[in-house]
C-alpha cells in the first residue's frame, strides 16, 4: 500500500464525513448517537483552517482515474487527523487543542493511525510542525516523518 499524507482539502470532506459517521454509529469514541449532518464535518474542517491547526488526511493511491468519482480520483482517504479547540469557549484553555484521528474501517490494523504526521500535528504559535509526505508501506510510516 502507497500512502501519502496531506493536509486535507474539500474535496476529501465527503470521505471523512464516511469514516465519521462509521465511527458514530458501531462505536462509542465519538460521544455521539445520531449521524452528523455534512455541514458538521464541513464546519470542523473551516473552523481548523480559520485557526491555523492541522487537518490531515493519508490516502492511498489507487493507480485508476474514475472522473466520475468526486474530489481527487486517484486517492481513497485511509485514515484522518485534526486539532481542534479544547473547551473552546472557556479562556483558560485557549492554546490547548484536542486531536482527533480516525482510520477508514477498511484499513485499521495496518499502522495509518500509527504515522507521526497523523499523530503530532502542527501549531501555528511554538508548537512542532510536520509536513505532508509520502511513504511507501504502512510498516514503514514510523520511521518517515519529517520536523520542520
Amino acid at each position: 500500500m502507497h500512502l501519502k499524507i496531506r493536509s486535507a482539502t474539500e474535496s476529501d470532506l465527503h470521505q471523512i464525513h464516511s469514516i465519521f459517521t462509521h465511527y458514530v454509529q458501531n462505536t462509542v469514541v465519538t460521544f455521539r448517537v445520531n449521524k452528523p449532518p455534512f455541514s458538521y464535518i464541513g464546519k470542523r474542517f473551516h473552523e481548523a483552517q480559520e485557526r491555523g491547526l492541522p487537518y490531515l488526511v493519508a490516502v492511498e493511491k489507487s493507480g485508476q482515474d474514475n472522473p466520475s468519482h468526486e474530489g481527487n480520483p486517484t486517492e481513497k482517504v485511509c485514515g484522518y487527523t485534526l486539532a481542534s479547540a479544547f473547551r473552546g469557549y472557556m479562556l483558560a484553555y485557549a492554546p490547548t487543542v484536542e486531536m482527533s484521528l480516525l482510520v477508514h474501517p477498511d484499513y485499521q490494523s495496518q499502522g495509518i493511525g500509527s504515522a507521526p504526521p497523523l499523530v503530532v500535528g502542527g501549531s501555528s504559535k511554538g508548537g512542532k510542525t510536520f509536513c505532508p509526505m509520502e511513504v511507501g508501506d504502512a510498516d514503514s510510516i514510523s520511521a518517515s516523518f519529517t520536523k520542520l
